[in-house]
């Protein structure tokens, strides 16, 4: 959110801080640009400003399997993401910025302490709330469930809010020829369909929209999510009717995800770069490197009680804000809203053990309080809710007074949205996909990687992972996309300064 002031600009984010905010700052000169879009600033900095490749980060990304783990570091050295937990504050007159943190309170409140009940029921009600208030107002609203852990945490809250699921669009996933594992996502997904009453995919959204250009649609991705981000959802149109999406994103959080200690969990990310021949010990290396600095930037912002928190606090601030933050702008820009419970921050303020066997704490109270026949249910992957958890979420909802809805007479969450397309020429139809993939395969897009990779090792190995899987076959092109369009910018860079 951007505000003025008086003589003050004021940027606010929101608590993942999902766009990003890309700052860099010559202070020689006294000279700073921001950006909402890591690319945008790229490319306003070409003829401007020394910018420079940054190696480590470049080298982690394209043996990443989704985004980059770094929680400020960027392809360029010279820009660096700014924290989400910032509001900042730049003075029109005397042309400087300061920054004001806010403090979360993440992980303070004991899951056992009648505080922390009265945060869970709340954050509860208030989705409720919110839930009800969407359904009366559209029917343009879908609710994501899978046979994971995530979405059925938020569909926990929706058996709890008293809204007839039968009258309401609960879908899971129909892309099995794309990706085998939904086959039992889907399975689980049917049985629990079964038991409270409802059909799965029994409805369909509003598609009706502007079909964007290709160049268009690239636009709304490439500066949104290029160089953190290695799956292109590629939206090819502006929905005319807003659309909504209850979905589990976020869900990792708040069962302790990655649940072991960091040392584990860095080694974990760098040994992805042993893939590759021949570059084996560069990737891993620069992955190790990267995650170091991170971790030693949380360090010095965080007194930790065990290494388990900073495994928690790495992912959460790198991986998960490029994941979903990234996923969710992308479909904004699309007039499609993602409704994220899980990535609430008073959610965030619950402690629980994030050690893996303990892990499941959290939503296993989640469940028991709120859906409890969602425990009976199998984990996709053959993964199950630990025992212990279970049994420590009895205890506790035992301790308490049962959950009861607290029903808003009006339950007038208003929904008023009117937006235009982003970009501009609408056509009939378009092939993104075709014009990747011819991209992928020009001399020009091949040059580039050559210019840091001086062989077709990492190009060809890109290649080959598109032949060897169905689901997001072009990741690992991506990155390379990425860096290839930095390339071109610096060169670019390289020539004006020259001329300067």
């Amino acid at each position: 959110m951007l505000r003025k002031i008086d003589n003050e600009i004021i940027i606010n984010q929101d608590f993942y801080g999902s766009y990003g905010l890309y700052l860099y700052e010559n202070k020689t000169d006294n000279y700073f640009a921001l950006s909402n879009s890591f690319l945008l600033l790229e490319e306003y900095l070409v003829g401007k400003q020394n910018i420079s490749l940054n190696k480590d980060f470049a080298d982690n990304f394209i043996i990443s399997g989704l985004c980059s783990p770094s929680i400020y570091e960027t392809l360029i050295n010279e820009i660096i993401m700014l924290p989400a937990n910032i509001i900042i504050i730049i003075s029109i007159r005397k042309r400087n910025f300061k920054f004001l943190f806010i403090d979360y309170k993440e992980h303070t409140v004991p899951i056992d302490s009648e505080q922390g009940q009265n945060i869970i029921d709340n954050w509860v009600d208030k989705w409720g709330y919110i839930f009800r208030s969407l359904h009366k107002q559209t029917d343009n609203l879908a609710f994501d469930l899978s046979g994971g852990f995530d979405t059925r945490i938020s569909f926990s809250i929706l058996i709890s809010s008293g809204i007839d699921l039968k009258n309401i669009y609960i879908k899971s996933y129909d892309d099995q020829k794309k990706n085998p594992a939904h086959i039992e996502d889907l399975n689980i997904a049917i049985n629990i369909s079964s038991k409270y009453g409802f059909k799965l995919n029994d409805f369909s959204l509003d598609n009706k929209g502007i079909i964007w250009s290709t160049e268009d649609a690239l636009y709304c991705t490439l500066y949104s999510k290029l160089g953190f981000h290695k799956e292109f959802y590629l939206k090819t149109r502006f929905y005319d009717r807003p659309r909504f999406v209850v979905t589990g994103f976020g869900g990792e959080n708040i069962r302790g995800y990655p649940g072991y200690p960091i040392e584990k969990y860095i080694e974990n990310i760098s040994s992805q770069g042993k893939k590759i021949d021949g570059y084996e010990g560069i990737f891993y290396n620069s992955s190790l490197r990267l995650c170091k600095r991170s971790v030693d930037l949380l360090k010095r912002e965080k007194n930790y009680i065990n290494s388990y928190e900073i495994s928690s606090d790495l992912y959460s601030k790198g991986r998960t804000r490029h994941h979903f933050g990234r996923g969710v702008v992308e479909a904004f820009l699309a007039n499609l809203y993602m409704i994220n419970p899980l990535l609430d921050p008073e959610i965030m303020k619950i402690n629980f053990n994030m050690e893996e066997k303990n892990a499941h704490d959290l939503i296993a109270y989640i469940y028991v309080r709120f859906a409890h026949d969602l425990i009976y249910f199998p984990i996709q992957g053959k993964r199950a809710i630990n025992i212990q958890s279970i049994k420590k979420a009895e205890r506790l909802n035992n301790k308490y007074k049962s959950y009861k809805i607290k029903y808003d007479a009006n339950d007038n969450f208003f929904i008023d949205i009117k937006r235009k397309s982003p970009v501009s020429t609408p056509i009939k139809n378009n092939n993104v996909n075709l014009y990747l993939k011819e991209l992928f395969k020009s001399s020009k897009f091949i040059q580039n990687i050559h210019k840091i990779y001086n062989n077709d090792v990492v190009y060809n190995w890109a290649i080959e992972y598109t032949k060897n899987t169905t689901f997001y076959p072009l990741r690992h092109l991506y990155g390379l996309l990425a860096i290839s369009i930095t390339m071109d910018n610096l060169f670019l860079n390289k020539k004006y300064m020259n001329k300067s």
